[in-house]
């Protein structure tokens, strides 16, 4: 096993994104296609120019759970949230004790790099329950990738098509 300390100096630092009135940043993602970071702050989506850093588009999305990844994969953004009840020091609601969400958000651009009719629309609210804590999710070569924590990290999988059958929706 292998141990190793980090620092602030061992890392380059790539870009800064700052945004006034915006300090609950809460995830980020990167859409590989358009080459555009991808956040969520404040209830939020932005879409900034990775060379630049000028936000370029922005919109407002309906999450009362505590967030927690997000992620961009084939013009759609999900993002996951938990719902774990109260009491919760970090939550003052709960509407669903125990679920896990995911937010599928259409984010599709055309040929020239501008929002299609339906960006920022939500497609889907994919409900899972009994997992644990959906802290990330991942894609690779078709499968959709979970990680949640329950007494430990425990990870799963399942295609990518049979996750959208699940979910009810049509991509």
């Amino acid at each position: 096993m292998v141990y190793m300390n980090i620092y602030e100096d061992s890392l380059e630092r790539e870009k800064e994104y700052n945004r006034p009135n915006y300090c609950g940043y809460s995830a980020i993602g990167y859409d590989y296609k358009e080459d555009l970071y991808i956040g969520r702050a404040n209830h939020r989506i932005f879409f900034a120019n990775t060379t630049t850093m000028k936000k370029l588009y922005e919109y407002g999305i309906f999450m009362f759970e505590a967030a927690q990844d997000l992620e961009y994969y084939n013009g759609y953004i999900f993002d996951c949230g938990s719902d774990f009840g109260l009491p919760n020091p970090y939550q003052i609601y709960s509407f669903y004790p125990g679920y896990e969400f995911i937010y599928i958000y259409d984010a599709k651009f055309d040929n020239n790099k501008r929002p299609t009719k339906n960006f920022g629309r939500l497609i889907a609210r994919f409900i899972m329950k009994g997992f644990g804590e959906l802290e990330s999710l991942s894609f690779k070569d078709g499968f959709v990738y979970f990680g949640f924590g329950k007494k430990g990290y425990h990870f799963y999988n399942i295609e990518f098509e049979n996750f959208i059958k699940k979910a009810g929706i049509i991509l």
